[in-house]
């Protein structure tokens, strides 16, 4: 579920962002990307920050690291990874500015991300026995509409 999140995002963010930003880009080049991740990061961590009963809190700060169930992840990348996660949410960089515009993804965008992502994670769920029926697809995105995956149109940010 998770790598399908990352290609929703990828399909709707991203692609968005290189329509929208794509002066930026190719005046930045991949230093542009950065810019983009302050505002993605920053609306991650002011959530974690202001939602302290959320699941980052109740369940990935309290649980022992999982095995890795992937067999192209190793275990210690895994654990690398879940601790880093752990350490960049709960102790955030003091230099975050979090009470600012979002220029590149504001709260309302990345919340309608949110919510359209489960509801596409669920149909997905729902769905999956289709999935031998889809000949081969390289991915359970198969099973969403088209409207489901288009880049979201402009703004994305705080104009």
């Amino acid at each position: 579920m998770h790598l399908l999140c990352d290609n929703l995002w990828s399909k709707r963010i991203v692609s968005a962002s290189k329509r929208d930003f794509a002066q930026l880009l190719a005046e930045q080049g991949r230093e542009a990307w950065g810019i983009f991740k302050d505002d993605w990061y920053g609306l991650d961590v002011l959530y974690v920050r202001d939602h302290l009963a959320c699941s980052f809190w109740r369940v990935l700060m309290q649980t022992a690291n999982p095995p890795s169930f992937l067999p192209f992840v190793t275990e210690a990348a895994f654990h690398h990874q879940l601790n880093h996660i752990r350490q960049f949410y709960s102790q955030p960089d003091l230099s975050w500015v979090l009470g600012r515009p979002y220029p590149y993804l504001n709260e309302a965008t990345m919340t309608r991300f949110v919510d359209d992502a489960a509801l596409a994670l669920v149909k997905i769920w729902e769905q999956r026995a289709q999935l031998v029926h889809l000949d081969h697809s390289p991915s359970a995105l198969a099973l969403l509409a088209a409207e489901e995956l288009a880049p979201y149109a402009a703004p994305l940010g705080d104009q």
